[in-house]
């Protein structure tokens, strides 16, 4: 049930979007869990094949955002930046947007971090 919810998540943040940016939706999402933080999601939609997938498999790889808890797009830039420091960005997404991901300054990036695992994702 869980991965259901987290891939509605992920569908509704980055469905237009690579995989990359799918799987960095996911680890936004487990270290905002993490650090106790809950909600701050504003996109769901009915999950996708990819995005099932992803918030199943998400902790085989490796996190790309470094640690972060804020996934903010380049639209939500221009009226908010969030504190810390940014630590990853997507390509462009199919609206011609981009995703950037935040740590706080006073979040640690998580030593789960260092697995060496980097599975393929799924064509």
């Amino acid at each position: 049930m869980l991965s259901l919810i987290l891939a509605a998540i992920i569908t509704g943040e980055a469905g237009i979007c690579d995989l990359e940016a799918q799987l960095a939706v996911a680890w936004v999402w487990h270290n905002r869990q993490t650090a106790g933080i809950v909600g701050g999601w504003y996109g769901y939609a009915e999950p996708s094949p990819s995005a099932i997938w992803i918030a199943e498999h998400y902790d085989e790889f490796d996190d790309p955002t470094n640690g972060a808890i804020f996934l903010v797009s380049s639209t939500d830039l221009t009226r908010w930046t969030p504190p810390g420091v940014q630590t990853w960005q997507s390509s462009r997404c199919a609206n011609g947007d981009r995703l950037h991901a935040w740590r706080a300054y006073n979040v640690r990036a998580s030593s789960s971090l260092a697995t060496q695992r980097t599975p393929r994702l799924p064509e």
